[in-house]
């Protein structure tokens, strides 16, 4: 198997199903926050194979939008995982007063019941936060084909 195809089939695997939709789960307890600073996951779109996530970083202070910023936020969100490993980012924006970025978490085997997400981050405090409800969740899921 060629590198091309290696990496085709991992991206594969780190992103959502195209043939479904996805039931949307709110979690407004996964927010950690700091000094003039909040990290949330504030929804998940769970799937068959796993849950998009929404993160959103918001500071009271001005956000730099430089490409440095950008390259090392991206390294930074490795440090957030989810049941101990971590989340596959898919995208991002960077505002003025933080960032938005979609990040994947697979599910092996069968949907987990629970997810704990933990963040170590800069300027906030450290720890995880627990989502329940994913197994209801996945009854939800439309598989369209």
């Amino acid at each position: 198997m060629s590198d091309v195809q290696r990496y085709s089939l991992i991206r594969a695997k780190a992103q959502p199903p195209e043939n479904e939709l996805p039931a949307v789960l709110a979690a407004p307890d996964v927010v950690w926050r700091g000094d003039g600073v909040v990290f949330a996951i504030p929804s998940l779109a769970i799937y068959t194979t796993g849950a998009e996530i929404e993160i959103v970083y918001r500071t009271a202070g001005d956000h730099p939008r430089t490409t440095e910023q950008a390259l090392q936020t991206s390294d930074s969100l490795r440090n957030l995982t989810a049941n101990g490993h971590p989340v596959a980012l898919l995208g991002g924006e960077h505002k003025d007063h933080g960032f938005s970025y979609r990040a994947w978490i697979s599910f092996t085997g069968s949907a987990p019941r629970d997810i704990a997400f933990a963040l170590e981050w800069p300027g906030v405090e450290a720890g995880q936060r627990q989502v329940s409800g994913i197994a209801e969740a996945a009854r939800r899921i439309t598989v369209l084909w």
